[in-house]
């Protein structure tokens, strides 16, 4: 049943593939089919299935949807990879800045931003908080991850005195 599960995911994965190359006018209309398939259940625990899904939400502009499967990402997923983890979440909060309700991207990013510290990439999460205008979390943010230049700078931006 496993290699059954796995083969239906590749199959999702490749045909994917074929359409954006071929004919990515059914891109959207692909995804439509996918996302009713019940292949959508075997694919959640793989990371880079979660990836590529994210992208190819992103290209169709459901930029809600791209930061859910953003977050949907654990350490355990990418293997012991933080910074590839990091790059992920960063690049939801991102998406969740510029394309989401100002309250959905404060919630992204006050999600977000303390699952990056949890990895040790302090300077990532001070940055989306920046990104929100939330500067002087973004301080603090740096001071906890004894970044002291970089908090004394971003300091003297919030309060120039």
């Amino acid at each position: 049943m496993v290699c059954f599960l796995i083969q239906r995911a590749n199959m999702w994965n490749e045909a994917f593939r074929v359409c954006k190359d071929s004919c990515p006018h059914l891109m959207e209309q692909l995804q439509r089919e996918f996302d009713t398939s019940d292949a959508k259940m075997t694919m959640h625990n793989d990371a880079e299935s979660i990836i590529e899904q994210a992208k190819r939400y992103e290209k169709l502009g459901e930029y809600k949807r791209a930061v859910e499967c953003y977050l949907q990402l654990t350490p355990d997923m990418m293997e012991g990879n933080p910074s590839a983890l990091a790059k992920c979440w960063v690049r939801g909060g991102e998406l969740a800045v510029k394309f989401l309700k100002r309250s959905q991207a404060e919630y992204v990013v006050q999600t977000v931003a303390p699952l990056l510290m949890g990895i040790h990439m302090h300077l990532e999460a001070a940055n989306l908080y920046s990104l929100l205008g939330f500067k002087e979390l973004a301080v603090e943010t740096l001071i906890a991850g004894k970044m002291w230049d970089e908090a004394k700078d971003l300091a003297s931006e919030v309060s120039p005195e």
